[in-house]
């Protein structure tokens, strides 16, 4: 760097300083510029699965934040790499300019885990508080007996913790109490429920709410109050470096209270938040008045719970302190909330009309007196606060429920909301003025901002900004650790900076295509520039008069950038060689991809450079490839990130639909041969059946079959090349066969049993029915044998149908006649000790006699087995008519058979025998 000191330019640049006066000094007002340095990207995810809870910063400038999630990048060697449960806490550090990601991990078991604030001690190491599961990772055996408690109604374990400054160990893990589950706050949904700060010698104390009785495991017997006062309380914890639990204590009264953040200065820890209790402890300020006022509350640091004072303040209506912090400038207690009301006793409203909403108040070291109260707008929700060395104040803030109006200011970074709950970062003097205000945003949602702030002397001084964000175009800057949103949403860091003007630096040493100048700040003196030159060493004009300048190179080709910095009574000159190459081509194939979450992965490619990063990497079995496998789950964009030889870079992406096939059809079903039935399939938007044997049409959702077999279908559905596959099977039923008793003749008045038999298989035969017709003189004609009595001579249809539909008719006539003539078997004989079949027709009812030897003596076919020479008499009748006859059985003696002459032959020899 040189610098450079002519009359010339001195006598220029007094021109300018006299009007910078004019316009920034003169007024009497003074006003912050400050330009976005750094900012990036960080993970993937959105809405309540992906908050920041804290940002803080250690001794060497890292920046490391805290929340919960499900799907941030965690690094080789971390305490917990993976994903636990549906979410999990995590914590991340990132270098101070944003490019590199140090250490990132997962602190959390399978449940619901969150990391609700953090700080970082003197000894480097980052101490936090959290709510979980009842497995979250414990390191105290003595707490293990607890760890199941509070889980069952919705709430979760509260647990304090210390991680290794690398993130590598969890150096211990307590478990102090019961989250009493979700609490209907007043006012403000992005409420805290717990916070954390530390001492000088790293002693912890931590705050939050208590809904539920026993809430605290370890409330010790020194408790400044021993029990749950109200329907929710506020507890204050403390514990040494090491985890061992100091003390631990209730504090509210009878009504329902609230704590905030808190901090810790000078051997005090100050603490604030709301209250409903009329009856709040050691209450100072105000009368109390509901539905709730906001308290500021200090205790002192020792080895017992010693509140020192209590003070509210408020409107008549709900009012909530969230964020504070010490003014060590001032000696001030510096508090940010919400009111709902407009007669909060405010001093400055930065916009006029707007007494409502977001307000900053700052009270006296000994909480006795307010110095100021600056109403911030409507819809603006401050989270919380911190103290510059000066005595200024900045504050993150949140637009909600709409987006608000700001107050902007001369220097502002972004004055119009981008979208529409932007980031709104306010800075305030020690009397409550505005310096500074900006919208900080995208085309989206931005949600539960932080900021912490990072000075090493007046001139160079950094607001830290860590949130989350749902803004495609949320701003990142070049060389940060990642540019491009990565997902539905994102979290972001962003860091608002001064520039020393000693300290500027122009450039790194190769552009890409289009180059962006940033100047120093147009703040106040000592560090407010007056102008700036810009040459670019291409033979175009120089440019003055602006800070930040972009400039696009005709050609390729190594050029010297001389800037020039004008500050009141002398110049600060740089020089820099810079090396101009055309941006490379990436190309990313195919631009549309439809997958199956049936494939195993698919591949993707890209070209035109010799490097590249595909993110989300989660997504890819390397990202690092240039032809990466990937397995995306839900739609989503895909981007490349290609760069040339030279480090220039450009991005293309891949819009990536995922499709899902499950193949249904009709169910199994039974038709009777020769009729159809329609099927139907769903779940893609092509169908295909096969075989096409007794199928109306091969492909469609919904088809005619009428197969003459039991036949099983293949269902194949598919949406592109997504497909997925069924079965349905359709058994054919034949018409079972029937066979019907043959009826006799009967006589006028008598009646005589019909009788179906039906032959077939299971299918065929099953869950039949009968019906016959006439439906005369029948005694049920829906039967199997029904008893027929008819009057004349009639013929009797019989109808079976089957279960499937299927039908089959016989019939048969009765004749009905005035007389009998019996018909009979001839006489017979048989041998001794056999049988024979007798029959007999012509009639309805039958007598033999004698009964002697007959099986049945009432059949019109006994079975006789007669040891005698017999005559049997055979009566019928049938209504009046009668009718006999006779026939002879002859039994005959078996005969009697011997064998004569017993005799003895040679082998082989033949022998006759007789008889």
């Amino acid at each position: 760097m040189l610098r450079i000191n002519t009359n010339a330019y001195i006598l220029l640049y007094i021109l300018f300083a006299i009007l910078s006066c004019f316009i920034v000094k003169c007024r009497g007002q003074q006003y912050d510029y400050y330009k976005l340095s750094r900012s990036t990207f960080v993970g993937v995810g959105f809405g309540s699965r992906f908050i920041t809870t804290g940002v803080a910063t250690d001794n060497n400038g890292n920046i490391v934040v805290c929340g919960w999630g499900n799907n941030i990048p965690t690094t080789v060697g971390s305490y917990q790499p993976q994903l636990a449960g549906e979410w999990d806490g995590f914590i991340y550090k990132l270098s101070p300019d944003l490019s590199t990601l140090i250490w990132s991990t997962y602190i959390g078991g399978t449940g619901y885990d969150r990391i609700e604030d953090l700080t970082i001690g003197n000894d480097g190491a980052v101490y936090f508080i959290a709510s979980g599961g009842n497995d979250f990772p414990l390191t105290n055996p003595a707490d293990s007996i607890y760890k199941t408690q509070g889980n069952g109604s919705g709430g979760f374990s509260i647990a304090v913790g210390k991680l290794s400054s690398d993130g590598s160990q969890l150096l211990f893990s307590r478990l102090i109490g019961v989250d009493g589950g979700l609490i209907s706050y007043p006012i403000d949904y992005n409420l805290p429920k717990f916070s954390i700060t530390s001492t000088p010698q790293n002693e912890i104390y931590v705050s939050g709410v208590a809904s539920a009785n026993p809430n605290l495991f370890y409330k010790t017997g020194n408790a400044y109050q021993g029990t749950i006062a109200g329907g929710t309380d506020i507890f204050f914890t403390k514990l040494s470096s090491t985890g061992t639990i100091l003390y631990s204590t209730y504090f509210g009264g009878s009504g329902e209270d609230y704590a905030g953040r808190m901090c810790y200065a000078n051997g005090k820890v100050y603490l604030c938040g709301i209250t409903t209790s009329s009856n709040f402890p050691l209450a100072t300020g105000k009368t109390f008045s509901s539905p709730g006022d906001c308290f500021v509350m200090s205790w002192n640091d020792g080895t017992t719970p010693t509140p020192n004072t209590v003070y509210l303040f408020g409107s008549t209506s709900s009012d909530f302190c969230k964020g504070i912090c010490f003014n060590q400038n001032t000696g001030k207690i510096l508090v940010c909330g919400t009111t709902s009301g407009t007669d909060l006793p405010y001093t400055n409203v930065l916009q006029q009309g707007q007494t409502t909403g977001g307000f900053i108040a700052s009270l006296n070291q000994e909480l006795s007196a307010i110095n100021y109260i600056t109403m911030l707008g409507t819809n603006v929700i401050p989270n919380n606060a911190k103290a510059k060395s000066t005595g200024d104040l900045y504050v993150a803030c949140l637009s909600y429920p709409s987006s608000a109006t700001i107050a902007s200011t001369p220097f502002t970074y972004q004055s119009v909301a981008q979208g529409g709950n932007d980031f709104i970062i306010y800075g305030l003097n020690n009397n409550g003025l505005l310096r500074y205000g900006t919208y900080l945003g995208g085309n989206s949602t931005e949600f539960h901002p932080h900021i912490v702030l990072n000075e090493s002397q007046q001139c160079n001084f950094r607001l830290i900004i860590a949130g989350g964000s749902g803004s495609t175009n949320y701003p990142t800057t070049t060389g940060a650790y990642l540019t491009v949103r990565p997902g539905l949403g994102s979290q972001v860091v962003s860091i608002l900076s001064t520039i020393n003007k000693d300290t500027v630096a122009i450039a790194p040493g190769i552009t890409c295509g289009e180059y962006m100048f940033q100047g120093t700040s147009t703040g106040v003196a000592p560090c407010g520039a007056v102008n700036y030159f810009y040459n670019f060493g291409d033979g175009t004009a120089v440019v003055t008069g602006q800070q930040n300048v972009t400039h696009k190179y005709s050609k390729n080709g190594t050029f010297t950038v001389t800037y020039r910095v004008a500050y009141q009574g002398d110049t600060t000159y740089y020089e820099k060689t810079i090396n101009v190459q055309s941006q490379p081509t990436i190309k990313a194939s195919p631009n549309v991809l439809y997958y199956c979450t049936k494939q195993n992965g698919i591949q993707l490619s890209a070209s035109g450079g010799v490097r590249y990063e595909w993110s989300p990497g989660a997504v890819f079995s390397d990202s690092t490839k240039q032809n990466p496998v990937a397995k995306p789950t839900k739609n989503m964009w895909l981007y490349v990130r290609g760069y040339d030889a030279n480090g220039c870079f450009a991005t293309d992406s891949v819009q990536v639909y995922v499709t899902s096939v499950t193949a249904t059809a009709s169910s199994d079903t039974i038709v009777c041969k020769g009729t159809s039935v329609t099927l139907n399939a769903s779940g893609g938007a092509e169908v295909k059946w096969s075989p096409v044997t007794g199928l109306n049409k091969p492909t469609g959702k919904s088809v005619i079959a009428t197969p003459t077999e039991t036949t099983t279908y293949q269902v194949i559905v598919g949406d592109g090349d997504c497909k997925d596959t069924t079965h349905v099977t359709i058994s054919v039923s034949n018409k079972p066969k029937v066979t019907l008793n043959p009826a006799p003749v009967i006589c006028t008045g008598g009646n005589v049993q019909l009788g179906a038999a039906l032959e077939g298989s299971y299918i065929d035969t099953l869950a039949s029915t009968y019906l016959w017709t006439p439906n005369i003189n029948l005694s049920n004609p829906n039967i199997k044998n029904p008893v027929a009595t008819p009057t004349k001579t009639t013929r009797y249809k019989c109808t079976v149908t089957n279960k499937y539909g299927c039908t089959i008719t016989d019939s048969v006539e009765v004749k009905v006649q005035n007389n009998l003539k019996i018909q009979l078997s001839a006489d017979t004989s048989v041998c001794a000790g056999f049988g024979v079949l007798l029959k007999a027709s012509g009639g309805a009812n039958y007598t033999w006699y004698p009964p002697d030897y007959l099986d049945n003596p009432n059949s019109a076919t006994p079975y006789c087995t007669p040891q005698k020479n017999i005559t049997y008499k055979v009566i019928t009748t049938s209504g009046t008519c009668i009718d006999s006859a006779t026939m002879s059985i002859s039994v005959n003696p078996l005969p009697t058979v011997k064998a004569q002459g017993e005799t003895t032959v040679c082998s082989g020899q033949p022998v006759q025998l007789s008889v």
